[in-house]
């Protein structure tokens, strides 16, 4: 019982309510927040889809009409 008032101070110590409303009122946080949702889908979707991005050259058969 002794360790949880101890990791309750370090956790707002790292990351205060307070850091993350001041970041959240600068002007470029608007575009930075879309951004990085694309960014994450991205990733998420070639790790997903393998693939998908970068798609193999089609194998021609031997018997192909000219």
């Amino acid at each position: 019982m002794t360790s949880i008032p101890v990791v309750t101070p370090r956790r707002y110590r790292i990351f205060s309510a307070r850091f993350l409303g001041e970041l959240l009122t600068k002007s470029w946080i608007d575009s930075v927040i879309p951004a990085a949702v694309l960014l994450v889908m991205v990733i998420i979707i070639s790790i997903l889809i393998p693939g998908f991005f970068f798609p193999r050259k089609p194998v021609r058969s031997k018997s192909t009409i000219v």
